[in-house]
């Protein structure tokens, strides 16, 4: 099962990057190619995804997006001398992403198809505040 279809890969890639990454002859794009990418990236989603219950995995449309960014990776990786800093950027944030879910720290029990665990409870955390009673008293 892919995450994200040929087109939506499509949509979210600039078009000079999607030729550059995934043709043979410099000229146009190679939709085979993308479907392999977007399989493999379905593969490391699904990884991520085993012990996941269904009803806490997120939804498709929400990890389209992961989809694409690791299968421009995977894409990228491809071509050597290539500058893939952004790129990786983007599929390191995938795998983080990913990572959360598989944690149980986010689950797909939302309306937008995603919800952090807990959703609902407040959760206290970051430094302490600068200002406080105590600290502005004698102000």
């Amino acid at each position: 099962m892919s995450y994200a279809t040929v087109a939506e890969f499509k949509a979210r890639v600039d078009q000079r990057i999607a030729t550059q990454l995934a043709s043979e002859d410099g000229q146009s794009v190679d939709d085979s190619v993308i479907e392999q990418a977007l399989d493999d990236a379905a593969g490391v989603i699904d990884g991520y995804l085993a012990k996941v219950a269904a009803e806490h995995r997120p939804a498709d449309r929400v990890l389209a997006p992961y989809a694409v960014d690791i299968a421009l990776y995977r894409l990228a990786r491809r071509r050597p001398g290539l500058d893939v800093e952004n790129i990786k950027a983007g599929h390191d944030e995938a795998v983080r992403f990913l990572a959360r879910v598989a944690e149980g720290r986010l689950s797909g029990t939302g309306g937008d198809g995603l919800s952090p665990a807990g959703a609902g409870s407040i959760a206290a955390g970051g430094p302490e505040p600068a200002f406080t009673r105590e600290t502005l008293e004698d102000l």
